[in-house]
């Protein structure tokens, strides 16, 4: 079995970074920070810390079941094969041990919690370029 010692917002904050998102200070605002899209665009409220920034716009992966799916996907197409290992890892299941998983193993993967799917996304991309 395969557990993250991360918190959910630390895990929500990996996800958004590994999907191109960051914090920076503003030009407007040297004193504040704002969250910055992968095209390099500012938006959301200032804030005094890059904390703050984090704990408002981190998506909420570990979560959201939508969230959690648009992770899951970003996954899927980096490693499938990878991606459902570590997911059955984070799940801590036995399944079968024959050369195809039966109905009844793929139906249990299918009830992954938002935060098991994002645990397993983490597990697969997190070392991507």
């Amino acid at each position: 079995m395969t557990q993250l010692q991360m918190t959910e917002q630390q895990l929500n904050r990996a996800l958004t970074e590994i999907q191109g998102y960051s914090v920076r200070k503003t030009g407007e605002h040297p004193d504040r920070y704002r969250m910055v899209n992968p095209n390099g665009q500012e938006f959301g409220i200032f804030q005094l810390t890059e904390g703050l920034v984090w704990n408002e716009y981190a998506f909420p992966y570990c979560s959201d079941p939508s969230a959690s799916l648009e992770v899951q996907a970003k996954a899927i197409e980096v490693d499938a094969d990878e991606y459902v290992g570590n997911l059955n890892s984070v799940m801590c299941e036995d399944m079968s041990n024959d050369a195809y998983w039966t109905n009844e193993d793929i139906a249990i993967l299918l009830q992954a919690t938002p935060r098991q799917r994002s645990e397993a996304a983490y597990l697969t991309i997190k070392d991507q370029p």
